[in-house]
């Protein structure tokens, strides 16, 4: 009766309890999940505002960063220089304005005192120097004039065109300010005004003295001291250039000074007994750093002296074996230079380091303090400590891997500039182990600045692998000992699986082994094509290997891997075949006849056998004209044929020297040599052979008289 009341009622206080609590909870979770939602989409906004402040990467090569770079610095660059020449050329024509108006209130002044006869000496001196000052200044305020119009013209530059030609337009105007001493005629406006002002000096003091002693001493003392004031501010110009007193005549005192006189000054003085003379020993011992640094006037001794330091190091200088016309620079040099000398920008600097690299550079340059920025933002990019002033690169900094590669390229790309052996060798050392596993890269380039020949290979480092093979020819080794073991360490690197070279990879690899062997000429260096001289390098090569071997300084191991190496890359690429045949067979036939008979000689006519393939894989018996065949002793080939005649039993050893030994053949037939009795076995074993090396030997056998061989 009561539970039938109660279900009449509703539902139970525990039912409705566990309804009451299944709401809540719905509505709790509905709430997280409305909350988390929210706090997601914060989340997200909050992720694309931050993204949004990052500085976007812009998508460009690396010529147009560079020229992005080089228009914000030039554009700085020419306010200041804008900035800083109006500035003068307005202050120049207020004065001279001033100045005029004052020299001609005393030129009327006196001109009544002039007549066509009977004028007094002092008033005609006077009246001279007025004119002469006046005009000084009319002159001074002409050339302001003009001024300001060639800074507008200057200023005008690269109004159209591309990025890339208005830069190109805006360098060449600012070189020939350079090239037509812009800064030294700007300089001569207020030293016009200088001089005028003295002259006005000058003559009113000489007309005073006829007026009035006391007033002409008073305006001569005035002047005196203003002279001798001028002067001393002028010395301390002169022999310190970081003095503020700087004034127009500073730079051209400090050329006219003669060294030779200031070292006999300072002699003088050293030996002087006198206090004040003491003093000024004191004061140039101080200041002879800064005078040290000025030109001699004698023009003539320094060319003499110059004449001959160039041929004092004429014959220890390489000489270059390219001989054609050298190409023109690329447009970009004045460019990156003057980008390198000027910026003090990290980043722009680095874009300028990365453009060093990949332009044609001129044949002559001073590259020391473009060199110099390079070394010196190179050591900013690691923690570095000195031992005997050699840097010692420890711990690369934060996120500066990438310019470290940039500045460590370029400052090896232009290492051929220093032409002094001491220079040229590697002044830098690394010490830290993990630089491989911070950037390989990195590691590359910090091996070749130590003076390391390193090499990146693969496919995905390809251009680090092109810019080691062209600068290693720069380093510098001091013996012939150690440019041997550096060409055992750079052979090395080339495995079995080593990736193809291009046309022009593959001339700067043998460029690299030109410079192991001979001391290469910057000239030969700064080459960036060198496809050319294939066959050039081919013949020096083979010289050099051979001038090596005479004198012992190589081993015939080292010879034959320089020999398999070139080949195997050689042969990745077909396109070499018609440049390395360029010079034709001899420079291998002379090498071969000429090698010194030591232990392992017989590998390296195996080696070098293999050079002496047809040009075209489908013509595989190759076919010589008169004038192609080969005059010289064939006895090395007979000698070789003998050495290996035991291993022609195995068929392994033959399988795998077959090409080697059928060119051994092919020789003979390019050396037309008769056949003789005791070599007639050699021919019959090669006949019984499979392949070209019984093709060869039959062709041979049969372009011989058959009758007298038998």
């Amino acid at each position: 009766m009561d539970s039938s009341q109660n279900n009449a009622d509703g539902p139970p206080p525990a039912d409705r309890l566990i309804k009451a609590l299944q709401t809540c909870f719905a509505d709790l979770a509905k709430k997280q999940e409305e909350q988390a939602k929210k706090q997601e989409e914060q989340a997200d906004k909050l992720h694309q505002a931050v993204e949004a402040l990052k500085p976007k990467v812009p998508v460009m090569d690396r010529k147009t960063a560079f020229w992005n770079a080089y228009k914000t610095l030039a554009d700085e660059h020419d306010r200041e220089f804008q900035q800083k020449y109006s500035t003068d050329l307005d202050t120049a024509l207020i004065f001279a304005g001033l100045f005029s108006a004052v020299d001609s209130a005393f030129i009327i002044q006196i001109q009544q005192e002039v007549q066509p006869r009977g004028t007094p000496l002092v008033v005609l001196i006077a009246q001279n120097l007025l004119y002469v000052s006046l005009f000084s200044a009319l002159l001074a305020a002409l050339l302001a004039v003009l001024g300001k119009q060639w800074l507008m013209y200057y200023l005008a530059a690269g109004e159209r065109g591309t990025i890339e030609a208005r830069g190109l337009e805006r360098q060449r105007k600012f070189d020939s300010l350079h090239r037509w001493k812009f800064d030294t005629v700007m300089q001569m406006f207020p030293l016009l005004l200088q001089i005028g002002l003295f002259l006005f000096s000058a003559a009113l003091s000489t007309y005073l003295w006829r007026t009035h002693v006391s007033l002409a001493i008073t305006v001569l003392s005035l002047t005196s001291v203003g002279f001798i004031s001028y002067t001393a501010l002028l010395i301390s110009a002169v022999i310190a250039p970081d003095s503020p007193f700087q004034t127009p005549l500073a730079p051209l005192v400090a050329r006219l000074i003669p060294t030779t006189l200031w070292t006999k000054l300072k002699t003088f003085w050293s030996q002087a007994p006198l206090p004040p003379l003491h003093f000024l020993h004191h004061l140039s011992a101080a200041f002879s750093p800064y005078v040290a640094r000025s030109k001699n006037v004698l023009s003539l001794f320094l060319k003499a002296r110059s004449t001959t330091e160039k041929n004092s190091s004429t014959p220890d200088a390489p000489i270059p074996i390219f001989d054609t016309p050298f190409p023109e620079p690329s447009p970009e040099v004045p460019v990156v230079l003057w980008v390198l000398e000027t910026s003090t920008d990290p980043r722009t600097i680095d874009v300028a380091a990365e453009m060093v690299g990949h332009m044609h550079w001129p044949r002559s340059m001073d590259a020391n303090t473009h060199l110099n920025r390079l070394r010196d933002g190179l050591l900013a990019c690691f923690d570095v400590w000195y031992l005997n002033g050699t840097p010692f690169l420890t711990e690369l900094l934060d996120g500066m891997t990438l310019q470290a590669i940039h500045l460590g390229q370029a400052y090896c790309a232009l290492r051929w500039a220093l032409r002094s052996p001491q220079s040229r060798h590697g002044t830098f050392r690394y010490v830290d182990p993990l630089i491989d596993q911070v950037s390989p890269e990195l590691a590359n380039v910090v091996r070749n600045l130590s003076g390391q020949p390193a090499l990146l290979l693969g496919t995905i480092y390809k251009p680090a692998a092109r810019w080691g093979l062209r600068v290693i020819p720069s380093i510098f080794y001091p013996d012939s000992t150690s440019r041997i073991r550096n060409l055992e360490y750079f052979l090395n690197q080339f495995n079995n699986e080593m990736s193809t070279l291009d046309m022009q990879g593959f001339t700067d690899y043998l460029f690299c082994i030109h410079s192991f062997l001979s001391s290469t000429s910057p000239d030969d260096a700064i080459w960036m094509d060198k496809t050319q001289f294939q066959g050039k390098l081919i013949e020096q090569i083979f010289a050099a290997l051979l001038a090596s071997l005479q004198t012992n300084q190589i081993s015939m191991d080292t010879t034959a891997k320089v020999i398999d190496t070139t080949i195997q890359l050689y042969r990745n690429n077909s396109t070499h075949r018609m440049y390395m045949l360029g010079t034709g067979h001899s420079p291998i036939f002379h090498f071969c006849s000429s090698l010194p008979h030591t232990e392992g000689w017989v590998n390296v006519v195996l080696a070098a056998s293999a050079l002496l393939l047809p040009p075209f894989p489908w013509d595989p018996i190759q076919r010589y004209s008169g004038d192609q065949r080969y005059s010289g002793d064939p006895g090395w080939i007979y000698e070789t044929l003998e050495c290996i005649q035991p291993l022609m039993n195995n068929d392994m050893w033959v399988n795998m020297n077959a090409a080697k030994v059928a060119w051994l053949f092919n020789a003979l037939l390019y050396h037309d040599a008769p056949l003789a009795k005791e070599h007639i076995h050699l021919l019959l074993l090669a006949l019984s052979l499979p392949g070209l090396i019984s093709r060869y030997a039959a062709q041979l056998l049969l372009q011989g008289n058959i009758k007298n061989g038998f």
